[in-house]
């Protein structure tokens, strides 16, 4: 999460490259998140880098949505 006067600025794009790079380096073919049902904008932002709904999971009872990326 981020304050109101940080997004728009690509802060979330950058620390999400930053992730798949070490995840490549590491040599992982896939990454994955979650995301809170209802976070709708940080879901759009993981959607414009890639990132595709799997399933809804629900996790100590609140629902998430499971995203993968492939990165190789």
């Amino acid at each position: 999460m981020c304050t109101k006067s940080s997004r728009g600025l690509g802060v979330g794009t950058k620390l999400l490259n930053f992730a798949e790079q070490v995840a490549q380096k590491k040599d992982f073919s896939k990454i994955s998140l979650n995301v809170e049902i209802g976070k709708d904008q940080a879901r759009n932002l993981y959607e414009r880098n890639g990132y595709i709904i799997t399933e809804p999971w629900t996790i100590i009872g609140e629902p998430f949505y499971h995203m993968v990326k492939t990165i190789k």
